[in-house]
């Protein structure tokens, strides 16, 4: 995927790199080749990892769901939206840490 840096307005392919903070914390990163800005995507731990595996097992089901079982799907997507709000809220603590 093709990115363009806020910073000095080239493009560049997107690679995403992780480097561990602390024993339980990583964060998620990439890095303009051009001028070197710092672009953090995300911070995780064991948690949130567990909680990001959960999500792409729920949008598989709501996926295969969707157009046979509505009131499945619906409930999928509850929980899911519910999730989200729980993995960034646990970011957000992580950041704050």
């Amino acid at each position: 995927m093709m990115v363009s840096c806020d910073e000095c307005k080239n493009e560049f392919e997107l690679k995403l790199l992780t480097e561990k903070v602390d024993d339980d914390c990583e964060r998620v990163y990439f890095d303009c080749p051009h001028c070197n800005k710092r672009y953090i995507t995300q911070y995780t731990n064991d948690k949130i990892r567990e909680k990001q595996a959960r999500i792409r097992v729920m949008r598989e089901e709501y996926n295969n769901a969707r157009g046979i079982d509505t009131d499945k799907a619906v409930k999928i997507f509850e929980k899911y939206e519910k999730l989200k709000k729980e993995i960034k809220t646990d970011m957000e603590n992580l950041i704050r840490r």
